[in-house]
């Protein structure tokens, strides 16, 4: 099969360019302002100044590091999982531990980012254990509270912490939901807190990508 253009990428990485470039002449542009005000106004010369400059250099990478990623995930996550719905409308993905086990490896192989980075992921279809990453029975891992938390919420939560092989996680529960259907839930672990931009994203993921393809594997599972 020929390869196909793909426009959206093509104006995605156009408005990223945009993006960045304007970042950047902001960034001179205030920071050439903060050298006015320290030099011209307050005459302040020497370590100061270079121990200012410093600091905004560190901020506005960080910043703009974050402000990426934020762009980045969105359509570079609907590609990336277009594989898996491609497996699914052939066939390739039957089961339910199929399906599972794909998606954990994609959770932690896609989100691998510095400020999101998820190390774990576990997989409850129907209040059923699929899959994880671990080894549910060697952590303290309280499947009531989870069933019982995602049948209450729509949207990404943060359901406590866990240990898993002596490390301390944060844990977040995503409810999958299939308009008014409940599916189950999928779990995963961070060492990081994520914010609410990333919890949104997350919730896209679950809304826009896995409830559908879910209920296409629930059906072969009949």
């Amino acid at each position: 099969m020929p390869e196909r253009t793909t426009y959206f990428s093509l104006i995605y990485g156009l408005q990223r360019k945009i993006f960045t470039t304007l970042y950047i002449i902001s960034s001179l542009a205030i920071l050439t302002l903060i050298l006015y005000i320290l030099i011209e106004i307050f005459s302040v010369n020497g370590f100061i100044t270079f121990f200012v400059v410093i600091i905004y250099l560190v901020i506005s990478v960080i910043l703009g590091s974050y402000l990426h990623l934020l762009s980045f995930i969105p359509v570079n996550l609907a590609s990336s999982f277009d594989p898996i719905k491609n497996d699914v409308a052939r066939g390739k993905l039957k089961t339910l531990e199929e399906f599972s086990n794909r998606m954990c490896k994609f959770i932690t192989g896609f989100f691998s980012f510095t400020f999101f980075d998820i190390e774990h992921c576990l997989v409850h279809i129907n209040g059923h254990a699929i899959t994880s990453t671990f080894d549910p029975d060697a952590v303290e891992l309280n499947d009531d509270f989870l069933g019982t938390r995602s049948r209450a919420e729509t949207e990404v939560t943060y359901a406590g912490k866990l240990i898993i092989s002596g490390v301390n996680y944060k844990q977040y529960l995503i409810p999958v939901w299939f308009g008014e259907q409940w599916l189950g839930y999928i779990a995963v672990y961070t060492r990081q807190t994520l914010r609410k931009p990333f919890r949104f994203l997350l919730s896209d993921l679950e809304n826009n990508f896995i409830d559908d393809q879910l209920i296409h594997i629930l059906k072969h599972e009949v």
